[in-house]
């Protein structure tokens, strides 16, 4: 329980995916890496991916990233939004894309 401890570490109660955990009498906090969260910093979000493993820095398949600098912001790809609602699917390649890919035949 990472809340309960006093002599916490990163790799023990943060889930290894923490820059930072900080610990005194009272509480306990990790300061999660990249996109991972979590009181323990074991949750990486579905838009996310965590491969390679232990990263949580890239945007899943059928994300885009919309963030212009630092960690990704990632958003669906939806045919409404990205293809004006004419295509039959949509998708991207996740990771480091930023467009999504309308399949219009």
């Amino acid at each position: 329980d990472p809340t309960a401890c006093f002599q916490c570490t990163i790799q023990d109660h943060c889930s290894n995916h923490a820059d930072q955990v900080v610990a005194d009498a009272t509480n306990t906090g990790c300061l999660c890496s990249n996109r991972w969260s979590g009181v323990d910093c074991s949750v990486c979000g579905s838009e996310y991916t965590a491969s390679p493993p232990g990263e949580c820095d890239e945007c899943a398949v059928g994300f885009v990233n919309v963030a212009s600098t630092g960690l990704p912001t990632c958003n669906a790809c939806t045919i409404a939004t990205h293809c004006s609602g004419n295509t039959n699917s949509v998708t991207s390649a996740g990771g480091p894309a930023t467009r999504c890919d309308c399949d219009c035949s």
